[in-house]
């Protein structure tokens, strides 16, 4: 498995849940919808408070959907429970204000540094970095390790072997997530294609298998309309 033979020897001690299972598919497509959730919050012109709700709120709606979707197997879902967890819990840290713990807010931006910088007259800028200290081609290289060996190498596992039908749904879930909000997010910051990093995004579109690319697009190209009509 992509995490490691111990893990995965760790797992086999309970039963595994596999396509047979409805709760297991239910629940695993489930956990996906909400780690998509927080697309309605990108350019939202409501309060952070809101955002952040909405943020949390599908955070741990998607650790109980994984955990009830790994069952009866105890052990397995509360790995994946602080998976969930972890991948959301970074990219708030690194790309919103989200993280809020005794009224102060944790985050690797300022306010200030995170507010889109559009264009002229709607057009789109250059390859802008995501802050003065973090370029696109960083963050790119960062997220096409994540995507590319956590998202797709398990979605992959599960074509070959037919095993463990939550490594699949929860890889092609984090492969779906993450282009649909980077698409997303560049579009709202008016800058164009994965900001012009073309080598992270081919080597996503061959490990997702076109999967990663059309999703970005297609996010991309959406939300630049309804901005421009705006």
């Amino acid at each position: 498995m992509i995490w490691g033979g111990a893990l995965e020897t760790g797992f086999q001690a309970g039963a595994q849940p596999t396509a047979d299972d409805p709760h297991t598919l239910v629940f695993s497509i489930a956990a996906v919808l909400c780690l998509l959730l927080p697309v309605i919050t990108v350019g939202s012109e409501r309060g952070l408070g809101w955002q952040r709700k909405v943020y949390w709120s599908s955070t741990f709606g998607s650790a109980a959907c994984v955990f009830v979707a790994s069952l009866p197997n105890i052990a397995t879902g509360l790995i994946f429970v602080v998976f969930v967890l972890f991948i959301t819990t970074l990219r708030a840290y690194f790309s919103s204000q989200y993280i809020k713990i005794g009224g102060h807010v944790i985050a690797f931006h300022s306010a200030t540094e995170i507010r889109p910088r559009p264009g002229r007259s709607g057009e789109l800028g250059t390859d802008e970095p995501y802050s003065p200290t973090v370029s696109a081609a960083r963050l790119w290289w960062l997220q096409t390790v994540g995507v590319g060996v956590i998202g797709a190498g398990n979605m992959w596992k599960y074509v070959v072997d037919r095993e463990d039908l939550r490594y699949g749904i929860l890889g092609l879930g984090i492969v779906v997530a993450a282009a649909v909000l980077s698409g997303v997010g560049d579009a709202m910051h008016l800058q164009r294609i994965a900001r012009g990093q073309h080598v992270q995004f081919a080597i996503l579109s061959l490990a997702s298998v076109g999967i990663f690319p059309v999703l970005y697009v297609i996010a991309h190209w959406v939300t630049l309309r309804v901005k421009k009509s705006s």
